[in-house]
């Protein structure tokens, strides 16, 4: 057999073209699952930007409750865990941002989240909040 010696430094180069890693992966994909789960990057982030960290951010976040990173979610702030993989009645996310007559609610005021963004939330929680 036949050994072609520009083989791999030829699959190198095309990968390095086309910002493929060793891994396979193109670099800053956001990982996407096979099965269609909800994740953090793509859809629960952009609800967070929108409605929560300016208030939940890194500087001097209200509550000691950060919901800039999936990490911090689950993590919570004072009052307990913000979220709980698998458990959305759980976790402190769920509770607040849940409209309930009489109850703290966030956002705070007269506004509350979209309904879909909360069942999108919802579910995101029940998959394990990836």
């Amino acid at each position: 057999m036949t050994q072609h010696p520009t083989t791999l430094p030829a699959v190198v180069l095309l990968g390095a073209v086309l910002g493929i890693g060793a891994s396979g992966v193109v670099a800053d994909e956001i990982p996407v699952y096979d099965d269609g789960a909800l994740t953090y990057e793509l859809h629960i982030a952009p609800l967070m930007a929108r409605h929560c960290t300016s208030c939940h951010g890194w500087f001097f976040p209200k509550g000691g409750f950060r919901s800039d990173s999936r990490e911090r979610l689950i993590q919570g702030g004072r009052t307990g865990p913000g979220v709980v993989p698998g458990k959305p009645d759980q976790g402190w996310l769920m509770h607040t941002i849940t409209v309930t007559e009489g109850r703290y609610q966030m956002p705070p005021g007269t506004a509350s989240l979209p309904p879909e963004d909360i069942t999108m939330i919802r579910e995101w929680i029940l998959q394990g909040a990836r």
